[in-house]
């Protein structure tokens, strides 16, 4: 585990359940309908889906074309880095079973997928700040 900042923030990923520790926990960055304020929040303020706690705001280092669609205006990235701007979203600690429920909202593998990426963390605790971080980035196939 790398930690990069104060907050002892880890680059963690999980390819597969048999390879996930129990208790593992994973950064994940959020930038559509599951941030703050938004109709998919309380998937991650309910503890029946797991444990979260929200880490930062942050923004991604590389450009995304950040897409809404649908009749629900349903944000999702385009897999097109370099091209677009620069999202901003939240980051949590997620535990296993707070990302497998997030697996199961985004349809994830088949609608969104997740990947690693660098997020620059724009605020911790009202505090501004320069730090990079890896970490799970949710991104629409």
């Amino acid at each position: 585990m790398i930690s990069r900042t104060t907050l002892s923030l880890k680059k963690t990923c999980c390819f597969s359940t048999i390879l996930c520790q129990k208790n593992m926990t994973h950064n994940v960055f959020v930038y559509g309908t599951l941030k703050r304020n938004e109709p998919n929040h309380h998937w991650l303020s309910n503890s029946k889906n797991g444990v979260s706690k929200f880490i930062a705001v942050g923004k991604t280092i590389k450009k995304y074309p950040l897409i809404i669609a649908t009749k629900y205006n349903i944000p999702f990235i385009l897999h097109k880095p370099g091209l677009g701007h620069h999202v901003e979203g939240e980051i949590y600690e997620v535990d296993n079973k707070m990302l497998g429920n997030l697996d199961i909202l985004e349809d994830h593998p088949n609608y969104y997928i997740r990947e690693i990426d660098d997020i620059e963390i724009k605020k911790v605790n009202n505090e501004s700040t320069l730090d990079d971080l890896d970490e799970d980035v949710i991104i629409s196939n």
